[in-house]
This record gives C-alpha cells, structure tokens and sequence, in this order.
C-alpha cells in the first residue's frame, strides 16, 4: 500500500518531494499545491515522513521503520550492488573485498538489502 499524504494536513509546501531522494513525491496537479505520493517508487524510508511540518505522511498500516542494515563479512563477496544502487552510497568497501554500511549515510530504505544476491545484508527494525 506504501505512504501516503493526508490532503486535509498537507499545505502544499513541497519540502516531502524535496526531501524524497526517490523522487516518487510529485504535485498532485498543476498547481503544486498539494502532492501525492507514487507508491511504486517509494521505499518507506520515511524522510518525507521527518520533515514534513504538519505531519501530513501517513504510513501503511503495519510499518515498521527500518532502524540498521548490517552485512555479513561471512557472506558478503564484494560484488558492489549494493553500493551501485544505493542512492546515499552508504555501502563502502572496495570490489572483491567486504563491503560495510556507513550508518551515517544510510537512509534506512533497504534498497540494497532487496538487491543482495548473496543473501549477505540483513535488516533490523525498530518495535
């Protein structure tokens, strides 16, 4: 189902889709006075949830904010994808070698934890 903007909280100010680093939060219509959300794109990093000023984000219901993406050494063969399709880049490491997450620059999306082929990132959750 994926987040979504309460139309009666939003003011149109446009810091969500500033914010949205997925670029799935666009004007709702040719004013941009209020915006939606593509659900398809969005990770439920829940940034656009943080700064919006009037709590205007809702998350599905059932959501569960992502609280640290580890990786494995044991299982991690230094491949890269999930550096490469990390936005922030928070995966470091150098290829054939181990990579780790930089925690500092995770967005808490879990896009590289979807993309490991081997299985080697893992996620966990807050309560």
């Amino acid at each position: 189902m994926g987040f979504s903007i309460n139309e009666e909280k939003c003011v149109g100010c446009g810091a969500c889709a500033f914010t949205c680093m997925f670029k799935c939060i666009k004007p709702l219509n040719d004013d941009k006075s209020k915006y939606i959300i593509h659900t398809d794109h969005c990770m439920e990093c829940a940034q656009c949830m943080d700064i919006c000023p009037n709590s205007a984000i809702e998350p599905p219901e059932g959501w569960h904010r992502l609280k640290r993406v580890s990786i494995d050494p044991e299982k991690c063969n230094g491949c890269a994808s999930c550096h490469f399709v990390c936005l922030a880049r928070a995966p470091q490491g150098e290829r054939g070698q181990v990579y780790e997450i930089v925690q500092e620059k995770c967005y808490h999306c879990g896009v590289c934890v979807t993309h490991c082929k081997q299985n080697a990132i893992s996620a966990e959750y807050y309560d």
